[in-house]
């Protein structure tokens, strides 16, 4: 008997279907580049993140919860607001001086923000940090030394660090809170180097604010080293009117703002702008309605040194300017 031919079935190899582990990883081996990279990418994004500087806010944060406990004592306080015409001008040690001299029992706390301790900042930090704005002690007095321009400055960097300043950034639509850079920026590196970019903030409106308010604000470019912040295009930013009327509601009658003493050369240059027109419509109806002391010429009265402004035309440097400036203030609460 003779042996069958072999059919054309029989002819075709036919691998072995793929079984086992190791079958199926030779099958993803065309993917292995791609998860490759995207390993690289992930070690190279967390270098990145670790090797960039942490955010300076942080110390905002610190020195205000630092100084909380001291706004929840038994006696009263002298709370300072302000920019850092206030920081540097009204050290607690010059109002503790003051204060003795005066035989009052107040505790001087320094709050102001130098850079700019604009209204909205105040509002947030205070808020987030202390329990200032829902509770003082008996007799204290706050005092914001208020400089016109903050009205129409923005901190949207530092804003963002406080619970509260992110939610009057989002009321007031000046920032994109949905933006990969502000969600990512914690946990990456690529976003973080975005975010200290300022990449999120374009073109979104805060950035233009902070430039049409800020610019130019590089002090060395003025022949007189003055402070052109928040001078140009001038107008009263809602966010700030907002976080006023916060400020004004929380501390009500014990809510003194007084202008800071600076130099000639400032004073012209403010005026130049029309800072005091174009902001006293609102600030004249904020304290006829909520009780609030507006003493804008408070700093005329000053005896400082005859060189009080030689070196610096918008902040005092001189222990004996410090010490007649903090004995004025501390004068308010007589």
């Amino acid at each position: 008997m003779g042996a069958e031919p072999l059919s054309a079935a029989s002819d075709t190899y036919r691998p072995r279907p793929a079984s086992g582990l190791l079958d199926r990883l030779r099958g993803l081996r065309g993917l292995w580049p791609v998860a490759a990279l995207l390993a690289l990418i992930a070690i190279v994004d967390q270098m990145l993140y670790f090797s960039l500087s942490r955010e300076t806010p942080s110390q905002l944060h610190e020195r205000f919860a630092e100084k909380a406990p001291q706004l929840t004592g038994d006696g009263p306080v002298l709370l300072i607001l302000g920019s850092s015409r206030a920081q540097d001008g009204l050290p607690e040690s010059s109002l503790k001086q003051a204060l003795t001299e005066s035989g009052l029992p107040h505790i001087p706390v320094n709050l102001a923000i130098g850079g700019g301790g604009t209204p909205s900042l105040l509002y947030a930090a205070l808020h987030d940090r202390t329990t200032a704005l829902e509770r003082l002690p008996a007799g204290s007095k706050v005092v914001y030394v208020f400089s016109r321009f903050e009205l129409n400055f923005l901190r949207p960097r530092l804003l963002s660090e406080f619970t509260a300043g992110k939610d009057l950034l989002e009321r007031f639509g000046l920032v994109n809170s949905g933006h990969w850079v502000n969600r990512l920026h914690r946990i990456s590196g690529i976003a973080r180097f975005a975010y200290e970019r300022r990449w999120n903030e374009w073109p979104w409106v805060a950035r233009r604010v902070l430039e049409d308010s800020s610019s130019p604000i590089d002090l060395e470019y003025h022949p007189n080293r003055c402070n052109m912040a928040g001078l140009t295009n001038y107008r009263v930013l809602p966010v700030n009117a907002y976080a006023l009327e916060r400020l004004a509601t929380a501390f009500g009658k014990s809510f003194i703002m007084v202008g800071p003493p600076v130099g000639d050369d400032q004073r012209v240059l403010d005026e130049t702008y029309r800072l005091r027109e174009k902001s006293a419509p609102y600030l004249d109806e904020l304290a006829a309605r909520k009780g609030v002391q507006l003493l804008d010429d408070f700093s005329k009265g000053l005896t400082l040194t005859p060189s009080a402004f030689d070196s610096n035309c918008d902040h005092l440097t001189d222990p004996r300017d410090k010490l007649a400036f903090s004995r004025a203030i501390v004068g308010l609460l007589k």
